[in-house]
């Protein structure tokens, strides 16, 4: 059973992937790779932080307790709790990839996109 627990997660990305983003991306075939990578980049960076969450369906009871949710921004560098500025470090090192691919693969609205994004932070 263990074994095949990830089967449903890849295949989904797979069909995700197929379906929805390449039929768009093949005509630009300059950035077809560089938004392919991309898009593995993100599956990857969402397995590794999201995944070993439990997230709460409706309708069906996991009892999660809410003394483990830390919702409160760098608490844990407020606090001085151990390991807390490796994983500022770790989260910033993570995401270097990210903002080094965008500029290459949207170069004509790069400055419209990076006030977008600047405007969500």
């Amino acid at each position: 059973m263990y074994k095949y627990y990830y089967l449903f997660d890849i295949v989904c990305l797979i069909l995700i992937y197929f379906t929805c983003f390449l039929p768009r991306w093949k005509k630009d075939k300059k950035s077809l790779f560089l938004k392919s990578i991309l898009y593995i980049y993100i599956s990857f960076v969402l397995y590794f932080t999201l995944i070993p969450f439990i997230i709460p369906i409706p309708y069906i009871n996991f009892n999660i307790s809410s003394v483990n949710l830390n919702l409160v921004p760098f608490n844990d560098i407020l606090h001085g709790y151990g390991g807390s500025i490796r994983e500022l470090v770790l989260n910033i090192v993570m995401m270097l990839p990210f903002g080094i691919m965008i500029p290459f693969i949207y170069k004509k609205n790069f400055f419209q996109l990076s006030n977008t994004l600047w405007a969500l932070v």
